[in-house]
């Protein structure tokens, strides 16, 4: 149960940083500020910041193997991710996909070293 508390509130957190970088994206290409191939690479860090974000959240509420938390978050948002995608919303390729699973395992192990510094 604790799992699913964690795990739920670090995909509240990843969702709406998407969303809120995704507002912020959107102003600065409503604007003329950015040109279409930028949007396209700010499309993907923006994707990995905020799964960045989850995944530090959720290591730094486990105990230990922060890689197998961060592990387990990235195929949770992959399956997320897909689902949206399979519905015709947006196209990923396959290397995103692993782009995520690799950022949530480092984001987990980065949540387990800064749990002893940070207030998380």
């Amino acid at each position: 149960m604790i799992f699913l508390k964690n795990i739920s509130k670090s995909i509240l957190y990843t969702i709406s940083s998407i969303i809120i970088l995704t507002i912020i994206l959107t102003i600065f290409n409503y604007f003329s500020i950015f040109n279409g191939t930028i949007v396209k690479v700010f499309k993907v860090i923006n994707l990995i910041i905020s799964i960045l974000i989850g995944s530090v959240l959720i290591g730094n509420k486990s105990d230990n193997k922060g890689w197998l938390e961060g592990l387990k978050f990235g195929l949770i948002m992959a399956v997320i991710i897909f689902m949206f995608n399979f519905l015709g919303l947006n196209r990923l390729d396959y290397l995103t996909y692993v782009v995520i699973i690799l950022t949530s395992i480092i984001g987990g192990m980065l949540g387990i070293s800064l749990k002893k510094n940070w207030f998380l």
